[in-house]
């Protein structure tokens, strides 16, 4: 994934409204890749939020995944080797 890729996707993972589990684990990669208290993530706005979550090293596939756009989560999913998403 690109970069500008990643913060596309981090973006849409803030504005889905149906993402309150992948929101809160995201949140808790953030505080521990970055060294901040889990409460401070919580209380970023949106922007900073995908951008902390764009800027890290790794970020795992069932983060990463549902936030891209159908198209591209299809591709995302076979070049993974599975044969369907379950979301």
């Amino acid at each position: 994934m690109t970069a500008e890729q990643r913060l596309r996707a981090a973006y849409a993972l803030w504005r889905d409204a149906e993402a309150t589990s992948d929101q809160r684990q995201a949140a808790l990669l953030i505080a521990q890749q970055r060294k901040f208290r889990l409460k401070t993530v919580i209380g970023l706005d949106e922007d900073r939020k995908a951008r902390h979550l764009a800027g890290l090293s790794t970020l795992p596939a069932q983060i990463s995944v549902p936030a891209l756009p159908k198209p591209c989560r299809a591709a995302s999913t076979r070049s993974m080797g599975s044969a369907s998403v379950a979301r």
